[in-house]
């Protein structure tokens, strides 16, 4: 099932990009950004790392889990969203996976970004042109949900959206 977005999901949405604008500080950061928001607020917040820290794993989106992580004193998120300013990459969805995300609202695809040089700019600007941005729906990593990826279109552009369910 497709998720519609509401005025919050725009909102978050919003900040995960600004977020990923956060390599111009930076040349040694890729322009992905991301946030955990739970109960109308963000609990974490990352920036690509990747670099700087030496650590393949710092991805936006696994920065923000670790945020989150150490600020609630906990691993599981099943009452939280995660946004990005790109689609999670299967590292990072396998995280949401396994801390029980229920639902990651992204900006714009992999495939998307393949086609332009990668930065701040362009992903804020492909982040712009689309009505609907794709919405990934885990499943309960504890149920047995095995399902397909199904597509809808989006407004006014006639490209199909994305939804992931489980592995």
């Amino acid at each position: 099932m497709l998720g519609k977005l509401d005025d919050d999901d725009r909102k978050y949405l919003r900040v995960a990009v600004e977020l990923s604008r956060s390599y111009r500080d930076d040349p040694r950061r890729w322009p992905f950004g991301a946030i955990l928001v739970g109960q109308g607020k963000i609990l974490g917040q990352g920036f690509n790392q990747v670099v700087e820290l030496r650590d393949p794993s710092a991805h936006a989106e696994i920065m923000a889990l670790r945020a989150a992580g150490r600020a609630l004193g906990r691993h599981v998120f099943e009452d939280c969203v995660l946004y990005s300013s790109g689609e999670p990459c299967p590292m990072c969805l396998a995280a949401c996976y396994w801390a029980s995300i229920p639902r990651v609202v992204f900006a714009v695809t992999t495939h998307e970004l393949a086609c332009v040089p990668v930065s701040a700019s362009s992903v804020t600007s492909l982040a712009r042109s689309k009505a609907t941005p794709p919405i990934a729906e885990l499943p309960d990593r504890r149920a047995d949900n095995r399902t397909t990826a199904s597509g809808e279109c989006y407004a006014g552009h006639g490209r199909p959206a994305r939804v992931c369910r489980g592995p």
